[in-house]
């Protein structure tokens, strides 16, 4: 039981968790297509969420420095997810 805890609260390596995202656009598993930075947002939730379930996600989408989207996906208290 300790040993899930303690799993669940391990801090993720920055570099491979980016280089499994990147791989992701890189193997067509995910698209642009002319999507808005919310729906961007959205897709990269459901694969983060399936790969790394339980946790609290931030994400971050800037089209080009000015334009973009902020999001927070909180999975123990739902009801306090925002879109900003």
């Amino acid at each position: 039981m300790l040993e899930t805890i303690i799993k669940k609260y391990i801090e993720l390596e920055f570099i491979q968790f980016k280089r499994w995202l990147e791989s992701l656009y890189v193997n067509t598993v995910l698209q642009l297509d002319y999507k808005s930075c919310e729906m961007i947002a959205d897709d990269l939730y459901a694969q983060i969420a399936a790969k790394y379930p339980n946790r609290d996600v931030w994400i971050e989408v800037s089209e080009d420095g000015e334009n973009g989207c902020y999001v927070e996906y909180n999975c123990t208290r739902p009801y306090q997810s925002v879109t900003v």
